[in-house]
């Protein structure tokens, strides 16, 4: 398994086949996916992509910090899942950050990812709200040592 940083482009078709296999690629294109200090990190196995995340600098309003990363658009091929790729992906994600002065990744988690980001030391905040689309989220945010 390998792990490096990939273009956003690298991210959508994997971004839409896992997180919103109903909605046109389009919808796959986020704000700040070409921003300087966005990260897109992707995890390969003999070559194939198989999961993707994209950590961009940008606060939350009540989490305090001086430089801040959301993670958004993570996602693992059905056929790779339950195997720790993920979170390994995250936590590389998560130490090339800290090397730039990170000191706070967070996210608008589904509400069934919960229990995966709590294994990572991430932890609840707020309510349960759902996003645009009907989907239950919950924050989770994780402080960098």
């Amino acid at each position: 398994m390998k792990f490096r940083e990939i273009k956003a482009s690298d991210t959508y078709a994997l971004r839409q086949k896992v997180l919103r296999p109903h909605l046109p690629i389009e919808e796959n294109y986020y704000d700040d996916d070409h921003h300087a200090e966005t990260l897109h990190m992707g995890a390969f196995i003999e070559g194939k992509l198989v999961s993707i995340v994209s950590l961009y600098h940008r606060s939350h309003a009540q989490l305090t910090s001086q430089k801040a990363f959301l993670l958004r658009g993570m996602a693992t091929a059905v056929d790779y899942r339950w195997q720790g790729i993920g979170s390994k992906l995250i936590g590389k994600g998560i130490a090339i950050l800290a090397d730039r002065n990170a000191d706070l990744i967070w996210c608008n988690g589904r509400v069934a990812s919960k229990p995966y980001y709590l294994k990572m030391g991430f932890r609840a905040w707020g309510n349960v709200f759902e996003n645009a689309h009907g989907i239950p989220h919950i924050v989770m945010y994780k402080y960098l040592e």
